[in-house]
């Protein structure tokens, strides 16, 4: 979820952004040359890293590539994580080919993209494996990164319009309307004075992001959620490494304050809530274990799940309405020798349902090491680095259930935690076992606490629904009880 809320950002004012380093050029005679942009990344005036692009032409097309280097603190501890992508555009300024990597600690993601007319063909190499996909397109598509280049390219980077495309996230796996509304200019601070540039605002899933930019296409401030901000800058500024380690938290400053505090949340059996501050039409709200009192309230009550022993099924389960929540896909591996071979073991031949679902839990609670990560996890990653955080539990847990033929899938959300007094974002396992029950492996619960609030369910396109409301959510507890 870090990584996504990295990409997917959402506008807000940050506090003190460095001025932009910049000059303009003369454009070149030829129109040939390539355009060369550097970058420093900040978080709340904390320097995190850089961002380089560099684009020009390509054969009878136009390239563009982009390179990040971040280092985040979460939980006290930096993270390094690196991307790097390069964008092809053919002659008639569509998308020809992408190629995205992305590293971290625990990973390594790397997805390529071929376009045509009709359809999007993905290769995904994640976790040692490589999966194939075919996406339909109604539409051409592009990728973010080559978003404003090709706008200016195509002459309609112009003030006072607005434009609608179809965007693919490399991250997210998933496409989405995207809509950019170019403003006037306006004046931005540089470290000679003012510079005159174009504001833009990109809706983008939910998401608004404002970023200031030269009719060329050139980014020269970017703002973004939760105070970040990207400058403009010279190649030896962008580079330097930060002067200070940070003072700040990823996880901690997008956590959400309670109106009370609530003892005892790991034993919580029920909770009544109110939410507040965005949209939850397209949100998984109402679920088994969660009441919505009407649509536009916002109020919730959630009361954990009991088991009936005698509606639990013997796996493997076979009804054709699981067949979904069994399936492999990208990064749940379930069909994967090593994952199949582990979840044998794991469940030792217990033929109730409930009961393997239960050892799967205890098994990846005690088996992994709990250590914040950027990641976007697959279960095979996993299973082999042993370690990581909400996310690496739950697809871990969610893979190995489907292999022992329990139907599973993951839930995001929010859960309430003593430390702070406060909600964080968070990831859990749903299971079918004759009824839909939440577990949390993380937490070493064989059924999850009312004290966790989801918000989705589903793969990476739905958790990505939940990010606009990083830094907009607000919770009113109005209920709690053991």
């Amino acid at each position: 979820m870090v990584l996504l809320a990295h990409r997917e950002r959402a506008a807000q004012q940050p506090r003190e952004a460095p001025p932009v380093e910049w000059q303009a050029q003369s454009p070149p005679a030829d129109g040939h040359s390539q355009t060369e942009e550097w970058l420093g990344i900040y978080l709340n005036g904390t320097k995190l890293g850089y961002a380089h692009n560099r684009r020009g032409r390509h054969g009878d097309g136009y390239r563009i590539q982009t390179t990040s280097r971040l280092q985040l603190p979460l939980q006290g501890q930096l993270r390094d994580v690196q991307t790097d992508a390069t964008v092809e555009i053919d002659a008639a300024n569509r998308l020809r080919t992408f190629d995205f990597q992305m590293r971290s600690d625990v990973q390594t993601m790397r997805v390529q993209g071929t376009a045509e007319p009709r359809a999007l063909h993905l290769t995904i190499h994640t976790g040692g494996t490589t999966t194939r996909r075919r996406l339909p397109l109604q539409k051409p598509i592009l990728i973010p990164d080559a978003l404003t280049p090709l706008l200016a390219r195509t002459g309609r980077l112009r003030p006072n319009t607005t434009h609608t495309v179809e965007l693919f996230d490399p991250v997210a796996l998933a496409p989405a309307t995207a809509t950019i509304e170019v403003g006037e200019l306006e004046r931005v601070a540089g470290v000679d004075g003012p510079i005159e540039a174009l504001r833009t605002e990109l809706s983008y899933r939910g998401f608004r992001t404002v970023a200031w930019v030269t009719p060329e296409g050139e980014t020269l401030k970017e703002e973004s959620a939760l105070g970040w901000t990207t400058v403009r800058q010279r190649r030896e500024t962008a580079l330097a490494p930060p002067e200070a380690k940070p003072d700040v938290d990823l996880i901690a400053s997008a956590a959400i304050p309670s109106n009370i505090p609530l003892r005892n949340p790991r034993r919580l059996r029920f909770l009544r809530v109110e939410l507040t501050g965005a949209d939850f039409s397209t949100l998984s709200l109402a679920t088994e274990r969660q009441r919505v009192e009407r649509p536009d309230s916002g109020i919730l009550e959630i009361r954990t799940e009991t088991i009936d022993p005698a509606a639990v099924p013997r796996r493997p389960v076979s009804l054709p309405r699981m067949k979904p929540y069994l399936a492999a896909d990208v990064m749940v591996q379930s069909d994967d020798p090593e994952i199949r071979a582990t979840a044998k073991e794991v469940v030792a031949g217990e033929p109730n349902a409930w009961e393997a679902a239960k050892r799967i839990g205890r098994w990846v609670h005690d088996a992994l090491e709990k250590s914040p990560t950027v990641s976007v996890p697959s279960a095979v990653d996993v299973l082999r680095s042993r370690r990581g955080d909400c996310n690496e539990h739950t697809i871990l847990f969610v893979a190995l259930a489907r292999a022992a033929g329990i139907p599973a899938e993951i839930a995001a959300g929010i859960v309430y935690l003593e430390q702070n007094n406060s909600f964080y974002y968070h990831a859990w396992p749903r299971v079918w076992v004759g009824r839909w029950v939440s577990m949390d492996p993380t937490f070493g619960q064989e059924i999850a606490d009312a004290a966790h609030i989801e918000l989705t369910h589903g793969g990476l396109d739905r958790q990505a629904e939940i990010l606009r409301l990083v830094g907009r959510l607000r919770v009113r507890v109005i209920k709690a009880e053991e």
